[in-house]
């Protein structure tokens, strides 16, 4: 199941999680990876898929949470209380 939607969790960034594309439980666990420190290549060894389906989950949730680095993703993912 998609991660759920907090109708009420709004932030400085002008959305909040009701506004954004829900993330999928995979998205979360390669996000709070990458938070780690993992590198992509270490991600995909850990959760057992390929590099690529890693670059896409992180592309996707770039785009879901609106962040062009991963700099700008952890902090709108902070803000937002998903790591």
């Amino acid at each position: 199941t998609p991660f759920p939607a907090h109708s009420k969790c709004t932030s400085h960034l002008g959305f909040g999680l009701e506004n954004t594309e829900q993330l999928t439980p995979r998205e979360l666990e390669v996000l709070k990876l990458t938070a780690l420190g993992m590198t992509p290549r270490e991600i995909a060894g850990k959760l057992h898929i390929s590099y690529h389906t890693v670059r896409n989950h992180t592309s996707n949730l770039r785009r879901k949470l609106r962040a062009t680095n991963n700099l700008m993703l952890f902090k709108n993912s902070q803000v937002l209380g998903l790591l």
